[in-house]
C-alpha cells in the first residue's frame, strides 16, 4: 500500500547512531553513490554538505549541520532492496517499520514523514501500454509522459499537495517477471492533503490514517477520465462531436466552463452506457477496491508497531484480464479467487464477468 517515503529527523539524536552503523557505509561525495541532487535539495539546504549511504532500496543522508533524511522505498527495503513488484500488506507494513527500528535504532514515534506514496500493483492479462494509452485527463488536466523505464504516465501536479503515476510495472522489472503488471498511485508531497499536523511513521499503521489513505487512492482514480471503446457508426453527428471531443485531452484543458464541463462528463457517461460494451474505468477502480481491501484487511482500531499481528487470512487477487486481438482491445474482465469474493462489496459482485464489443 505505501511505497515511496521520504523522512525527516531535525536534531542530532540519531545522528551518531547512524553514522557508526555497520550496515551503512557513507560517503561525502554523492557523486560516488550515483545520487541524484535536486534543485529543491539545493535551495532547501542551501548547499549544505551531507554524507551519504544506501541500503536496501533507502538512502541516508546526515547533513552536518544535524539533519537527517531517509529517501527511498519501504517496499524495496522490505523485499531486499530488490523489486517492489509484490503485494506489499499492512502487516508487511508493519514488520518494515520493526526492522527500521531494529536495524537504525529509529525512534517510530519521533521520525516524521514528509512525502509519502500510495498505491497498488495489478497482475493483468492485458497491455499495460494500452491501458495507459486510454488514459485521457485527470482533474481536467493532460497526463504527461513519466521519465520511468517502460510506458507511463503521471498527472501534473496538483497544486503543491500530491500528483498521480500510472505505469508498466513489469517492463520495470523484467528480470524479475513476465507478467504484466499496472501500478497505479498517489505521490503525496505535502502531507497536509492527507491530514492536518504533524505525522509520523507510528501513524503509518493508524487506523484513520489508513482509511484516509484509501479514500485518496480511491477517489483520485475515480475522478480520471479514461477512453472507452463504442460503435462510432451508430453515433448520431451530435453524438459523434461529443465523443470526439471528450477522448481529447486538449478539449478539456481548454474548457473553462465548469458548468459545461460537467454536464459534458455527464453526457459523455450516458454516451457510454447507450453505446460501449467496456467498462474499463469501473472494472479497474473495482479491482483498485478489492486490493486495496486486501491488503488493508488486517487494520484494527488500535494498532501497535511493536507487537505483533494475528495472523492474517491468505487472500489473493488473480488479475484484471483484458482480453486483446490484433485490432487492439477486445474484452474485459477481472477474475477473482473464490475466497476472494467475500472480501468484495455487494456492488463489486459483476466485475467477475467477461465483457466483449
Amino acid at each position: 500500500m505505501y511505497d515511496g517515503i521520504v523522512i525527516r529527523f531535525p536534531d542530532l539524536n540519531g545522528r551518531p547512531g547512524l553514522l557508526n552503523n555497520p550496515n551503512l557505509e557513507f560517503f561525502r561525495d554523492q557523486k560516488e553513490t550515483g545520487e541524484v541532487i535536486t534543485e529543491s535539495d539545493k535551495l532547501k539546504y542551501n548547499g549544505l554538505n551531507f554524507s551519504h549511504a544506501e541500503y536496501k532500496g533507502l538512502h541516508f543522508r546526515v547533513y552536518d549541520n544535524g539533519s537527517i533524511i531517509i529517501r527511498g522505498s519501504l517496499h524495496k527495503y522490505f523485499n531486499e532492496g530488490k523489486h517492489n513488484l509484490n503485494r506489499f500488506t499492512i502487516k508487511d507494513v508493519k514488520m518494515t517499520l520493526q526492522n527500521l527500528n531494529r536495524e537504525f535504532g529509529i525512534n517510530l514515534e519521533k521520525a516524521r514523514v514528509n512525502s509519502l506514496e500510495i498505491g497498488v500493483n495489478l497482475s493483468t492479462s492485458f497491455s499495460v501500454k494500452k491501458f495507459i494509452d486510454r488514459l485521457i485527463v485527470y482533474n481536467n488536466k493532460p497526463f504527461e509522459a513519466m521519465d520511468c523505464k517502460g510506458h507511463g504516465r503521471q498527472t501534473q501536479r496538483q497544486g503543491v499537495q500530491y500528483y498521480l503515476k500510472i505505469y508498466d510495472k513489469g517492463t520495470q522489472y523484467i528480470s524479475y517477471t513476465n507478467e504484466n503488471i499496472l501500478r497505479y498511485e498517489v505521490k503525496i508531497i505535502k502531507m497536509e492533503y492527507i491530514r492536518k499536523g504533524p505525522i509520523y511513521l507510528a501513524d503509518l499503521l493508524e487506523a484513520q490514517f489508513v482509511d484516509r489513505s484509501i479514500e485518496i487512492a480511491r477517489n483520485c482514480f475515480q475522478d480520471i477520465l479514461i477512453k472507452e471503446i463504442v460503435n462510432r457508426k451508430k453515433l448520431t453527428e451530435k453524438e459523434e462531436l461529443l465523443y470526439s471531443n471528450c477522448i481529447n485531452p486538449l478539449y478539456w484543458q481548454h474548457l473553462k466552463d465548469k458548468s459545461k464541463r460537467c454536464r459534458d462528463k455527464q453526457k459523455y457517461s450516458a454516451l457510454l452506457k447507450t453505446y460501449s460494451n467496456e467498462s474499463l474505468k469501473e472494472l479497474t477502480l473495482s479491482a483498485i477496491n478489492s486490493e486495496l481491501k486486501i491488503i488493508t484487511s488486517n487494520n484494527f482500531k488500535i494498532c501497535n508497531v511493536l507487537t505483533d499481528f494475528k495472523d492474517l487470512v491468505p487472500q489473493r487477487f488473480d488479475s484484471l484480464d483484458i482480453q486483446s486481438n490484433s485490432n487492439g482491445l477486445h474484452g474485459l474482465a477481472i477474475t477473482c479467487n473464490p475466497c476472494d469474493l467475500s472480501l468484495l462489496k455487494k456492488d463489486y459482485s459483476h466485475v467477475c464477468k467477461t465483457i466483449t464489443n
